[in-house]
């Protein structure tokens, strides 16, 4: 006992010479949503200096020069140093500084992620991918032996496991799309997700942007005629959001799910689950559902213990993306796309699976090498100047799928067109 007293009273001593830990910070509630590391009192930079700006905000690898942002994107430097903060603040008495200063801003940004969706804030929650949030939907879904559901077969792999998983579970029928990449027209893209609809159709599940190739769905062409027939309309916008406009209402759609980790950069490991109002009560939660929030989506937040910094982290992501704003990323991204595709689409030994037409793709392009494999050429950009690509192979795609963010500047895209003009030349 004696040892022990002799201990405490050593700590003391420390605390009194102040070598104790700190003090609780002194952040206020709203710090959850507050932007540090803008002066909103002045406009973004103007021309080029707006995107070497931005490039400065990342901490680009001095390594490696990264073009899979549709896998999975870094996120600026006030996003992190928000969610570092706040990992901090977490540990400091994390049964108060937690649960009862930080998750006060919950609200605050489900707010912020409403106003960017065009949804109210009652209707999402916060989860930690797309799959999440997708399965959550699926998986919960009634149906009935017999119901139908209209799907491609170039959606999620994930996604096209778990609705596979309720066909076997549920015998209910999963009929396919077949898309022709690249597919240059809204009109008869749509119309071969509508031919498949009979009187048995009971959901229609969109991916906006194909993750293989780039392909953006008309959405809104093919909700609408579901929306006619009473089929519920299920919408995966992950490669689209943050890249191109995501509108729910427009989109007619009852459920949604998507990652937040990548064209909007929001932190690793951050998503939104979305369910039209008068749809809550369809779906129930995998964890402890509690009868009181029946009706609301906060029996999707009700998780438990969990790492809820980077969630309120989210609102500096969106801070980030609303100083810029979409229309200059999407006029970016598209720039950057061009800038590099101009110069080897017509290349003889190039197949490029993503269409050109305005609104039909974002930045995310594939393109296939008809003189080497795939994986290989993929290996070579690696290896020769660490590019990093991702290999995109599945069904009657086999492509290089190249995915440059709002970070990215000419100069790495010139490397990329003479190191993929050496694979393509045979050099």
């Amino acid at each position: 006992m004696s040892d022990r007293r002799s201990f405490l009273k050593k700590i003391s001593l420390l605390s009194t010479a102040g070598l104790a830990a700190p003090a609780l910070s002194l952040f206020a509630k709203n710090d959850v949503v507050k932007f540090d590391g803008l002066d909103f009192d002045q406009p973004p930079p103007p021309g080029d200096d707006l995107w070497k700006w931005v490039r400065m905000q990342f901490s680009a690898s001095p390594s490696y020069i990264y073009f899979n942002n549709a896998g999975l994107s870094p996120s600026p430097w006030v996003v992190r140093d928000a969610w570092y903060r706040m990992m901090e603040m977490a540990n400091e008495a994390p049964s108060h500084t937690l649960w009862r200063i930080l998750e006060a801003g919950r609200d605050n940004v489900k707010t912020r992620l409403a106003d960017l969706l065009n949804c109210s804030y009652e209707e999402i929650t916060i989860v930690r991918n797309a799959t999440e949030a997708l399965s959550i939907i699926v998986n919960q879904l009634r149906m009935e032996k017999g119901d139908e559901v209209v799907l491609c077969k170039y959606d999620y792999p994930r996604m096209l496991s778990v609705w596979e998983q309720k066909e076997r579970d549920h015998k209910i029928k999963l009929n396919y799309v077949d898309l022709q990449f690249p597919e240059e027209d809204e009109q008869k893209i749509a119309d071969k997700y509508i031919a498949l609809f009979t009187n048995k159709t009971k959901v229609v599940y969109l991916t906006h942007m194909i993750n293989w190739t780039g392909q953006v769905i008309p959405v809104t062409k093919i909700a609408a005629e579901a929306k006619r027939r009473g089929i519920t309309v299920v919408l995966d916008p992950t490669q689209s959001f943050g890249q191109m406009k995501v509108d729910l209402k427009e989109f007619q759609c009852d459920f949604a799910g998507m990652s937040a980790h990548k064209w909007l950069h929001g932190p690793i490991g951050t998503g939104i689950l979305f369910v039209k109002k008068d749809r809550i009560t369809d779906l129930t939660s995998y964890f402890s559902p509690n009868p009181k929030f029946e009706k609301e989506m906060l029996k999707f937040d009700d998780h438990g213990t969990r790492n809820s910094t980077s969630e309120f982290a989210l609102a500096h992501a969106i801070d980030f993306h609303d100083y810029i704003t979409m229309e200059k990323k999407i006029e970016r991204l598209n720039y950057l796309k061009n800038y590099w595709l101009d110069q080897v689409k017509n290349h003889p030994n190039i197949q490029v699976y993503t269409p050109a037409a305005a609104g039909l793709s974002g930045s995310l392009v594939t393109i296939g090498c008809r003189n080497v494999d795939t994986q290989v050429a993929v290996n070579r950009l690696q290896s020769d100047e660490s590019i990093i690509v991702a290999n995109c192979t599945i069904h009657d795609v086999n492509g290089i799928r190249i995915s440059p963010s709002i970070y990215n500047n000419e100069y790495e895209l010139d490397l990329l067109v003479e190191n993929l003009l050496n694979i393509l030349n045979d050099k």
